[in-house]
């Protein structure tokens, strides 16, 4: 009896502090995110850090026992997550989550499980809108947008429209598009139903959480303003 209190006593000396350190085991927010593709975003207001891919937001609050996936809440697996040193560090078990959330093509690579740092093409940057402009598509009834940002850069397109100085700017239509490597990104934003001619449209490029913006304004045109139509021009001289 005393034998097998001692193997056991012996055990549990081994194995405990395996379990804790497994469960301790905590690796950087960041080098996870890049590692799994995930677009990184320090939310300042909030204390919190946002994960976004297409079709995805994940909101990690240090010290909460809850993220947030597309608005609902899910409770984190293993420790919390913790701040430190100007960044956040998850457990083993959530990057497992995230991993499963990015899919099956994600997978974490030893640098970020060794906790490397994982060699990139330049340093980290949050998502950002450089340049923004719009013009109309000639013959259609919608906008050409077109910019530059941080490369993979989640990005929404918002249209409103001024079409009198009594009615209350419109919200047209709203375009989610994506950086490529280089940072580019166009989109066809549809002016209907808005069709005035004259009106003052505003197009609002804003990534992720809104950390970053940028604003152009155009005017209305005819759909084919540019085009000479043979139709009309007859009448013309026919007066």
């Amino acid at each position: 009896m005393k034998r097998q209190l001692r193997a056991a006593a012996v055990a549990a000396t081994v194995l405990l502090p395996l379990a804790v350190s497994a469960q301790s085991t905590t690796m950087s927010l960041t080098d996870v995110a890049h590692t799994l593709g995930y677009h990184y975003a320090y939310l300042g207001p909030d204390e919190a850090v946002a994960l976004s891919r297409p079709g995805i937001v994940v909101i990690v609050r240090p010290g909460a026992p809850l993220f947030d996936m597309n608005d609902r809440e899910i409770p984190v697996t293993g420790a919390v997550p913790v701040y430190k040193d100007g960044e956040v560090y998850v457990s083993s078990g959530m990057v497992a989550t995230l991993r499963r959330l990015a899919g099956p093509n994600a997978t974490v690579g030893r640098d970020a499980i060794s906790g490397v740092q994982p060699s990139v093409s330049g340093p980290h940057r949050t998502p950002a809108i450089l340049s923004l402009s719009a013009m109309h598509i000639e013959g259609d009834q919608a906008l050409h947008v077109e910019g530059q940002a941080t490369p993979f850069a989640a990005i929404t397109l918002t249209l409103t429209a001024k079409v009198s100085r009594s009615i209350p700017d419109v919200v047209v239509s709203r375009l989610h598009v994506e950086a490529d490597k280089a940072g580019a990104f166009t989109g066809r934003v549809a002016i209907a139903p808005v069709y005035f001619t004259g009106s003052l449209y505003t197009v609002v490029a804003a990534t992720d959480a809104n950390m970053s913006r940028s604003v152009t304004t155009v005017v209305s045109e005819f759909p084919n303003g540019h085009s000479k139509v043979p139709s009309e021009e007859t009448k013309r001289g026919n007066h």
